[in-house]
């Protein structure tokens, strides 16, 4: 079973790439999950190059000095949707989905700032909806600008936007991003450069680029988050991939690793299979459950007090058991309804899978099966939809 871990656990420990796998590998808790895209880490990747000249004379050659190349190194990563239940699986109900685009001037590869910023991303038409693609949200070191409706304009099938972020007064200097995104294509393109906020001409101070070396772990780090529209009718087990290149300055492109999603489009099922006294007033009901493809996430349980009295929920559990305070001289029916890791509902009518009469010389543990086909009586809860 995987055990949550948090940001915190990580950044002390000075293992940011551990925090990207753990979170990568659905081993974060859904408020660590939540927080990310606030905290803006990276992970690192990249390179340095550096050149040593020497003299092309004849006789013996005077020591020369390591000419150094002062480059920005470039990590970057990906991050796409993930269920309520902190799933990659995903419901073929599900209409939008966000992605974030992180990148990294990173100290262990980086000798300069970078002063150009593109990132490409290709988005499938195939699985995608490239009617409703939205920008949300640009972020670069301790800056951060959101965008709405009001921020972009689209003509031509071309949507696109223009954001300037004042970098002062810790780099003087003002980032503009140029955003486009093309209906017919589905490329998606945010360019950042770095302008001198005297000419708003292009800066060329070597390390007054609007993206620092990251030496205090937040000024050298950006992201760009997007909302995208997603088409219905997936087959089951249909992998939706994105992933995205990062270019820093006149450095050659890196891809992010690929995100991956997989459409769960058929709905879990259960029934009651057991129930027992724990104690003298505590009757502990289990549940059978099935889903083929993203797991069984969570259980809602419902309770009867009498043949044909309402029903009402009692409480969700993330276990197939459940415990219930029971009374004297009441015939209790219950019922389980269960939702699968990509947020699939189990479609049932809400009636009694299992009955248990507190009253006679005996209690009395009765089995009563749920016919194939389910007719809503007046008191039964219909969550069939």
């Amino acid at each position: 079973m995987n055990q949550w871990v948090g940001p915190d656990d990580y950044v002390a420990q000075g293992a940011l790439s551990d925090y990207r796998n753990a979170r990568r590998n659905g081993m974060l808790s859904p408020e660590a999950i939540g927080n990310l895209a606030g905290r803006g880490w990276g992970i690192a990747a990249g390179y340095l190059s550096r050149n040593h000249g020497n003299s092309a004379n004849n006789g013996p050659e005077p020591e020369q000095n390591p000419i150094e190349q002062w480059n920005p190194g470039d990590p970057n990563d990906i991050f796409g949707y993930l269920s309520e239940a902190g799933s990659k699986f995903i419901a073929d109900s599900v209409a939008r989905v966000n992605y974030t685009i992180e990148f990294e001037n990173d100290t262990t590869f980086a000798t300069a700032a970078a002063h150009t910023i593109v990132i490409k991303d290709t988005l499938d038409k195939k699985v995608f909806d490239l009617t409703k693609f939205m920008p949300t949200s640009i972020r670069i070191g301790e800056h951060e600008a959101f965008l709405n409706e009001a921020d972009v304009v689209t003509k031509n099938n071309v949507t696109s936007f223009v954001k300037t972020i004042d970098m002062r007064p810790e780099i003087n200097a003002i980032a503009q991003v140029d955003g486009k995104f093309s209906h017919t294509t589905g490329i998606a393109e945010w360019r950042f450069t770095s302008l001198d906020p005297m000419t708003m001409e292009p800066t060329d101070d070597l390390m007054q680029g609007i993206l620092p070396v990251n030496y205090n772990g937040t000024s050298g780090i950006g992201e760009v988050m997007f909302e995208i529209g997603v088409k219905q009718g997936k087959t089951d087990g249909t992998p939706i991939n994105n992933r995205a290149g990062i270019v820093f300055d006149y450095e050659e492109a890196i891809l992010t690793p690929t995100w991956t999603n997989i459409v769960d489009a058929v709905a879990p099922s259960s029934s009651i299979d057991n129930s027992w006294m724990a104690n003298d007033s505590t009757l502990r009901v289990t549940a059978d459950a099935f889903d083929a493809r993203s797991g069984v996430w969570k259980y809602e349980w419902y309770v009867q007090a009498g043949e044909n009295a309402p029903w009402w929920k009692e409480g969700e559990t993330y276990s197939n058991s459940f415990d219930y305070h029971i009374y004297e001289g009441i015939d209790y029916g219950f019922c389980v309804l269960v939702t699968d890791s990509a947020g699939n509902v189990e479609q049932k009518v809400i009636e009694r899978e299992r009955g248990f009469k507190t009253y006679g010389p005996d209690y009395e543990d009765t089995i009563e099966e749920v016919p194939a086909t389910a007719v809503e009586t007046e008191d039964a809860y219909d969550v069939s939809g």
